[in-house]
């Protein structure tokens, strides 16, 4: 019982990891994006102009 419960404790232990690297990436692709859109929407708007 004693080693089951260790291993589920590392494993919850590896999933936050996991999870917060995860939302790391997605949180930076996500500024990416936005970035890009906010540029090339600038961009375009000052091509009509």
């Amino acid at each position: 019982m004693d080693g089951a419960s260790r291993v589920m404790k590392v494993c919850g232990y590896v999933l936050s990891i996991m999870k917060s690297i995860f939302f790391l990436i997605i949180n930076q692709q996500l500024y990416f994006c936005n970035t890009l859109i906010c540029y090339v929407v600038k961009v375009s708007v000052c091509d009509k102009k």
